[in-house]
């Protein structure tokens, strides 16, 4: 089991994660644009997703996800991610 701890430099690594944010009816995050005025209308909950991982910050212990579900970019704690994983593209043709 890969940890945020194992990533080396210049690799790319994919991984799931979970983020506390504003979500629309469908249960998908707002864009930080549409939230609504009146915060009794907000609608607080868990987003999961999986996404590649763009940065890390080893003595914070932050990494910043780009998700490709929301297709957004996320800073997340080490501990709201998991199943890390070296991230392989191809190319369709």
């Amino acid at each position: 089991i890969m940890k945020p701890e194992d990533l080396e430099p210049g690799k790319s690594y994919a991984c799931k994660f979970r983020v506390r944010t504003y979500l629309n009816d469908n249960n998908e995050p707002l864009d930080t644009s549409s939230i609504p005025q009146d915060p009794s209308e907000w609608l607080l909950g868990e987003w999961e997703s999986w996404g590649l991982i763009a940065r890390r910050d080893s003595q914070a212990r932050l990494l910043e996800v780009k998700d490709e579900r929301a297709i957004r970019t996320w800073t997340l704690s080490y501990d709201d991610v998991w199943d890390i994983d070296v991230a392989e593209y191809t190319v369709n043709a």
